[in-house]
């Protein structure tokens, strides 16, 4: 896994097969189904940006999709407290058909996804909230 942050911003690629960081990266983007299809063309874009300009714009992290995503992240925080396994909580908040397209078809995109959200929600939690009210 390769994360670009800056400032609050964050972009997560999750590295496949036997990938060496050493020297250059061929990256090749794999779109399995079109469920979940507009957060994985925001992401490209996002890091399209940075490659293009050497930053992440603010204009593509919009304050309304931050508020949703932690909105989601303490939904999942919820659900981890009722001792919900993950693909239930997955099942709750982004509904059975696309959990059950992803969940077991090899990709590790939706676990990441809920695992990020759960250590959102954490920070969150634990008063980090504060920094995204600015």
């Amino acid at each position: 896994m390769l994360i670009l942050a800056q400032s609050d911003r964050v972009i997560q690629l999750e590295l496949q097969g036997t990938a060496e960081l050493d020297g250059p990266l061929h990256l090749r983007w794999d779109i399995t189904g079109l469920a979940g299809l507009p957060p994985r063309l925001m992401a490209l874009h996002r890091l399209a940006a940075l490659y293009a300009h050497g930053r992440m714009p603010k204009a593509l992290f919009p304050p309304v999709a931050r508020l949703e995503r932690m909105i989601t992240a303490l939904r999942a925080a919820d659900g981890r407290q009722e001792a919900a396994k993950l693909s239930q909580i997955a099942d709750a908040l982004f509904g059975p058909q696309y959990v059950a397209a992803d969940w077991r078809n090899g990709s590790d995109y939706l676990r990441s996804r809920m695992r990020r959200l759960l250590h959102l929600s954490r920070q969150l939690i634990r008063g980090g909230y504060r920094r995204f009210l600015r």
